[in-house]
């Protein structure tokens, strides 16, 4: 199913989050830029030590057309299991890969990567 995504800046993805977050765990509407938003919980489980992924589906009230699908992690850092590691693709500077390939060809039998993030500098 195919359906109009629209973009966030950061700033607003920024409001979005505390706001998605109450909004999950409520039941409650959102409103961001004077637009009123429904959050439906599409998933929502433990991925790893410490750590559960949800996926959110962000609908306008207004506009059912616009819609955003929200994935994100939620880790304790306490946990003693968890680390934050940075990662480069193909242990180059100039490499490529998606976040799940690098997970699979950096984990070993000691360690395991299950999240992460791509980002562009």
């Amino acid at each position: 199913m195919r359906i109009k995504h629209f973009l966030l800046t950061g700033v607003a993805a920024t409001m979005l989050f505390p706001a998605v977050a109450t909004a999950q765990r409520g039941g409650e509407s959102v409103v961001l830029s004077g637009v009123e938003f429904s959050v439906d919980t599409l998933f929502h489980a433990k991925v790893g030590p410490g750590t559960t992924q949800t996926s959110l589906l962000v609908t306008s009230k207004e506009d059912a057309n616009m819609q955003l699908r929200v994935f994100y992690t939620t880790t304790d850092l306490s946990t003693p299991a968890v680390s934050v590691e940075a990662l480069i693709a193909q242990d180059k500077l100039s490499g490529g890969a998606t976040v799940s390939s690098m997970a699979t060809s950096h984990s070993t039998a000691e360690k395991s990567y299950f999240a992460g993030i791509n980002t562009n500098f």
